[in-house]
């Protein structure tokens, strides 16, 4: 009896420590679980940072396609606004060009026919007329100058050119308005 006693045990252990490849494929199989989870965690953590990634660049993609078409919307404007100008400007030059020759052509007839009139006159009248043509020369000549480059002048220079042209005008109707109350 005494020998069946002792075998009991040692069958024990043995039944219990049974199968040592089940525990390591067990082992095996609870490692290789774990990878898998955490493999897939990180392909989780991956896809969310991918798609958080995505939706951050779909936003800056649309702020610069709205600061895009913003730009173009803007620049669009800035080339109308221009086109406009221009076109305001333009019209406002051949305004000033038909008015400007009217009046310089009014002032032309009438110290011409003053010229007719002073043609007659005799001693200090006639000294007098002499003086207020050729001052009305001068600036006859000098306005008909600045009419004439008022055609040619650029943007930029025209409304300095448009003033020069204005005074010397004004200075010729008045001395055409001279020669016409000198005889």
């Amino acid at each position: 009896m005494n020998k069946t006693t002792l075998f009991v045990p040692f069958l024990f252990v043995v039944a219990c420590a049974s199968d040592p490849n089940k525990e390591v494929k067990g082992a095996e199989t609870e490692v290789t679980q774990s990878e898998v989870d955490s493999a897939n965690k990180h392909d989780e953590t991956t896809i969310k940072n991918r798609e958080a990634q995505a939706a951050a660049d779909r936003e800056k993609k649309e702020n610069r396609t709205d600061s895009n078409a913003d730009g173009q919307k803007n620049s669009l404007d800035a080339r109308a606004n221009l086109a406009d100008a221009k076109i305001k400007l333009a019209k406002e030059r051949e305004a000033y060009s038909i008015d400007a020759t009217a009046r310089f052509n009014k002032a032309e007839a009438k110290a011409k026919e003053a010229k007719v009139k002073g043609a007659k006159l005799t001693g200090k009248k006639a000294a007098d007329f002499k003086t207020a043509w050729g001052k009305y020369s001068t600036y006859r000549d000098d306005a008909d100058g600045r009419i004439k480059k008022l055609h040619g002048s650029s943007d930029d220079a025209w409304t300095s050119d448009k003033d020069g042209t204005e005074s010397v005008l004004s200075s010729m109707e008045k001395a055409a308005s001279d020669v016409a109350s000198t005889p």
